[in-house]
This record gives C-alpha cells, structure tokens and sequence, in this order.
C-alpha cells in the first residue's frame, strides 16, 4: 500500500507488506478489507514463486481478468492499482510454468460404481465423473485438487518422495462411498476410501514410485438404517447475499460439530447443547459429511420413524480493529486526532504517551512525529486480532501534481488531482483548451474524473490553476498542463 499517498510505493513501504496471505488448494486468494480512497488508494500484488516455477510473460492478450500481471523481471510485483472506495479488483493474477518438476512421483486410479457393493472393482463397474479429489500431505494439508475425468480416472503427477492421504468429496446426490474398504493399498483392485472421513489412509510414496491404485467405490444410498449429513461452508464474497453463488470458494479448517436428541423430546438442550456427537472440519473445498450417525440400535424415535440433530460450527469471526476502515491518516504538527476504530470486540491500544487513554475505543493522538499505532479487538472466548494505524505527521503542506491521467475505468490513474495534504484555503480549477472551467474543487480529496456536465472529455491537452496557503498563511498558486489519454 502507497502509505504516503503519493502514488508510489517505494522506501519501506516497498520493504514492508501492508498484508499476507497464501493461495488455496485452487491458487485462489483476496484481500478483503482494503482501507480505499474516493480517489484510490494505491497497492500492488507481490508474489512468491513457489520452488521449481517461474512467472509467465505479463500482460498477454486483451482480457485482464485471464493474463498474468506478475512481472517477470522484478520479482513477481504487479504494477499499481488505485482501489476507491467499495470497489472490487478480482483480476489482480499470476501465472507460472513449472521448469523442474517437485519429483517423478505419482498416485491416482479411478472413482466407480460399486454396483454390488462388495468394495472391489468389477468388471462392467464404470467410472464415476466429476468427483473432486484431494491430495493431503503428511500433516494433513490440502496442495492439490483435480476432478475425475469421464472414466472416473485422476492421477497428481511430479510428486516428491512422502507421505499423502487422498480425499473424495463432491460426490453424486444418492450416493456414498461403499461400506466395504481396505486402508491395504498394494489391493489394486479394493475401495482405499473409509466412508466415515472421505480419506484413504497414509499412503508412502519412494521416489519416482507410481502409486496406481488409489481407488474409491460409491454405492447408491447409504447403508440401511444409517444416514448422512453435510454440505459446505462457503466465503460470501461475490454478492454478499447469503447465497451461495458461481465463483464462491468455500472455506477449508472449519470444525463443524454434530449434536442429536438423545432423549426423543424433539429438542437438543441441556447436555445434548453441549456435547456433540461428532466433530469434522471442512476440507479444502469448505465441505464436510457425517455419515452414519444414526446407528442401527437407535429407538429414540417420533411415530414417523425421524431422528433429530443439528450441526453447528464457529469459524473465527472476530473483526479487525481497523476493519472496513482506512488504516492511516495524515495531520500538521501541533494538530490532534483522535482515533478511529471498528471491529465487534473490545478494542484497546497499546501503550503510547502521545495516546490519551489505552483501554478506550477512540483516544486522541497528539504526536509531533509520524507515528504508528496497535490497536487490539478482543472476543470474550480468548479470541483477539491486532493491527496498525499510522499517523502521518507533515510540518507544513506537502503537494504532488501528476502530469497525466487516463480516466477508462480500470482503477489504475483513472482520477486527476495533486496528492499530499495542505492546511488552508485549497483550490483548484482546470480548464479546456477553449478556455472552459470543467472542474472546480475546494479539497484535495475531490479530483477530476475526466467528465464535464456528465459527459466524458476526449484525449487532449487541459490547463490546471491551484491555489493554497500554507501554516504561515503564505499564499501558493500553481500553473501547468496535463494530459487526459484515453
């Protein structure tokens, strides 16, 4: 992030990410939250090349949404984006070629239908399409998802020497993965997938070992008095309107709990409320199954011969003390300010003099330096989220005029106006060729979007006058010209 706002991002804001985040099992990531300007503020991507990859050539084709916009030749940095406020940019991406293979490792086979269910693939069984399949390693981390093509067949290729778990998820509605399996992976023919997890056991791999015979049965139904409960928890990030919609990844590590009625009232109370019957946590896809819940002995039934539960889970949903809010500001020497805060916790700051109170939402800061702020949202359950505020501290104005501006929409340069902060009187007027106002502005945070009386102004030259004064009431007046490209 651009923290002086000068439309560069240089120094140590070059040095120091403003935030982390790591791709999942599908290479997709977001930052959510960005503090954002009425005139954009500005951050650029970096990405870390995994080992064996390089970045592919930039820029390529006319879709922004489908090409890489990693530079190959610093480092895997973006150019910059200029975010306003409210505004999303889903097409910030990077694209990488694999130069050397992890391993020569593989593992795969095939998903099918168990027609008998007797766990063993027979023949005239087919193949099972789309079937999402998870490769873990041995901490039980999802690093790659494929789906079964048409013949029910997946394979991970380049594979380094380890330790891996498969998952099969996504199946077809009605059925379940066969009763009958062997955690035995050298049967090359059996269902590897235990019914209660998804999962196949450990599986070792040697180097360049092909692992061939992964294999998982599905049968129609689930096994005879028994049932199965599950779905998904999901990232509302499109539209958020509490649907799930196209695009929407789900969310991988979330403990989901699985209570029932042991007492047949119909209702889950008491002790019921607080002891679950199971547990599971979310894979990679955000889903979740409990199979057979409900076992064969089970009498605790209403006349129509149903079961109760309910399935409840707590994802971290504390908020950020700075959430949804800007995360810097800027104020002359001998000026005052006092803090903002968000989040849905109890916020307090850590210890500064320059802070007139520390276990309050909102002090006020008198610094006579730049000055970063921590601030901490704290949840009842242990929970807390901290996070920065920086408090620029300029001794008088401080003014950058830009010498061109391309207003097309795509959140890069689309707005003209000087950037920095002055404390009296600012104004600007710019005017066309012809000598026609077009844009007046009393606030440095009001700049030029390239329109006149609603209408967009072609390419061409426009002459810019601003006028301010500074601490000491010196008055400042600047001519000049600048470029609209579209």
């Amino acid at each position: 992030m651009c923290a002086k706002e000068d439309g560069l991002i240089n120094g140590a804001e070059a040095a120091t990410p403003y935030a982390t985040t790591v791709t999942d099992v599908f290479g997709n990531y977001i930052f959510n939250n960005l503090p954002a300007t009425a005139s954009g503020a500005a951050y650029l991507a970096g990405f870390v090349l995994p080992s064996g990859y390089s970045f592919v050539s930039p820029n390529s084709g006319s879709d922004d949404f489908k090409d890489s916009d990693a530079n190959t030749f610093a480092g895997g940095y973006t150019g910059l984006y200029f975010l306003k406020q409210g505004q999303r940019n889903m097409s910030v991406d990077a694209g990488l070629v694999q130069t050397s293979p992890a391993g020569t490792a593989s593992l795969g086979d095939k998903v099918w239908y168990d027609a008998d269910a007797d766990g063993i693939q027979d023949a005239g069984e087919t193949g099972v399409s789309g079937v999402t399949v998870t490769l873990y390693n041995n901490a039980g981390t999802a690093i790659a998802t494929t789906t079964t093509d048409a013949n029910g067949s997946y394979l991970f290729a380049n594979l380094a020497a380890g330790d891996y778990s498969v998952g099969f998820s996504n199946l077809p509605q009605g059925y379940s993965l066969t009763p009958t399996w062997s955690s035995n992976d050298a049967n090359t023919t059996n269902s590897d997938a235990n019914p209660a997890t998804g999962r196949t056991g450990t599986i070792t791999l040697s180097a360049g070992e092909q692992e061939l015979d992964v294999d998982a049965g599905l049968v129609a139904g689930v096994p005879s008095g028994l049932a199965s409960l599950g779905n998904k928890v999901w990232w509302d990030v499109v539209t958020a309107n509490n649907t799930q919609d196209a695009g929407e990844p789900g969310v991988a590590g979330v403990t989901v709990n699985l209570y029932k009625d042991a007492n047949g009232d119909g209702l889950i109370n008491g002790a019921e409320a607080s002891t679950p019957v199971a547990t599971t946590v979310t894979n990679a896809l955000g889903e979740y199954m409990f199979t057979g819940f409900i076992p064969p002995s089970d009498t605790l039934r209403d006349i129509c011969g149903n079961d109760s539960a309910y399935v409840s889970y707590r994802p971290v949903m504390i908020k950020g003390p700075f959430d949804g809010i800007k995360k810097i500001d800027t104020i002359f020497v001998g000026q005052t300010l006092q803090l903002p805060s968000a989040g849905n916790g109890n916020i307090t700051w850590n210890f500064d003099p320059t802070l007139s109170c520390t276990n309050c939402p909102n002090p006020v800061a008198s610094p006579v330096a730049t000055t970063t702020y921590t601030a901490t949202s704290s949840l009842a359950n242990d929970c807390q989220l901290s996070d920065r505020f920086t408090l620029v501290v300029l001794k008088d104005a401080v003014i950058h005029i830009p010498t061109a501006f391309t207003p097309n929409g795509d959140g890069l340069n689309d707005w003209f106006g000087p950037m920095g902060k002055v404390p009296n009187e600012f104004f600007m007027q710019i005017y066309d060729r012809n000598g026609s106002m077009v844009f007046t502005s009393t606030s440095t945070y009001s700049k030029w979007d390239g329109l006149y009386k609603g209408q967009p102004q072609g390419s061409g030259i426009f002459v810019y006058w601003i006028q301010y004064r500074d601490k000491q009431g010196k008055l400042f007046q600047k001519k000049g010209t600048l470029a609209l490209i579209r």
